[in-house]
């Protein structure tokens, strides 16, 4: 799947079997896009998904609208003992989890 809209473009990749999903994002996670990123990672909350990727590598501005669609994700994946990891995301980015104090919530890798 691959999805534009305004200031975001989507790329979606499952796996043949479903147990993985890997979302990238590119643009800004706001109040107007953070829908679109809910819907592309419904496969996600899918049972048989047992890790997410989230690649925010040329993501350029995130507000709490996107941070929390990534929160509720996690905490859908987490009862379920699923993985999500954060990977790429740029300084800036990882500057607001630090500053809403969720820096620790999330695995993040280069």
């Amino acid at each position: 799947m691959d999805a534009t809209e305004g200031l975001l473009r989507l790329q979606r990749e499952v796996s043949g079997d479903g147990s993985s999903v890997r979302l990238r994002l590119s643009g800004e996670v706001d109040l107007s896009t953070a829908h679109l990123v809910e819907d592309a990672l419904l496969p996600a909350l899918d049972l048989r998904c047992t890790r997410l990727i989230m690649d925010l590598a040329d993501v350029g501005f995130m507000d709490s609208s996107g941070l929390r669609v990534l929160v509720v994700t996690r905490n859908a994946l987490d009862e379920r003992g699923a993985d999500m990891v954060i990977v790429d995301a740029n300084h800036h980015l990882r500057r607001v989890f630090e500053l809403s104090g969720l820096s620790s919530a999330f695995t993040f890798e280069p």
